[in-house]
């Protein structure tokens, strides 16, 4: 029964990471969000509309076992120090942005911090690509998904795979807007 916080809730990635906390047992799942009633649908018990209040403030002393950071940014990391238990784990899969060369700067500093005791631990997902274990966590992902525990969300606009739509799937998927998966179709030639 762990507390968990997932920023950015309603996208691709925090749209299912919300759904799998659920499913593999979480004792409450916070998200942020502005479509409340999408990511409370998705299961989360605590909605933090970032449009209506602070997330730092909001944050503040939940006592979390866990935060999932899937949009970035220097903000979700300020927000989870004051949210995360002694102990407690944040996870991005982006980062802060920028150049690598600040991302990994930012990585070394902040867990400098966890280990002088003023702060949590702080980790960058990058995606396992080696056999067994992706496979073994794609079955289980597999397994959530066909059992109905999780159910992929995809955005409701549709890309066509042309020069000009090109650079409209990448503002969309750049805007941190989208709500699930966004769809590139290619037409058969």
């Amino acid at each position: 029964g762990q507390r968990v916080a997932i920023l950015g809730g309603s996208g691709g990635v925090g749209s299912l990471a919300v759904q799998m906390a659920k499913a593999l047992g979480a004792g409450h799942v916070y998200a942020t969000g502005s479509s409340v009633d999408l990511i409370k649908g998705l299961g989360a018990d605590t909605v933090i509309n970032y449009r209506e209040v602070s997330i730092v403030e909001e944050m503040k002393g939940l006592d979390l076992d866990l935060v999932f950071d899937t949009v970035g940014g220097y903000d979700g990391w300020q927000a989870a120090q004051g949210g995360l238990k002694k102990g407690g784990k944040f996870i991005s899969i982006v980062g802060d942005g920028g150049s690598i060369g600040a991302i990994i700067r930012a990585s070394i500093w902040r867990n400098a911090m966890y280990f002088l005791g003023l702060g949590a631990s702080y980790k960058i997902f990058l995606t396992n690509t080696k056999a067994p274990e992706v496979e073994s966590d794609m079955k289980k992902i597999t397994e959530l998904v066909e059992s109905g525990s999780v159910k992929p969300l995809v955005d409701e606009r549709d890309f066509e795979l042309t020069t000009a739509s090109l650079g409209d799937i990448i503002k969309a998927s750049m805007s941190h807007r989208t709500k699930g998966k966004l769809v590139l179709t290619v037409a058969k030639v």
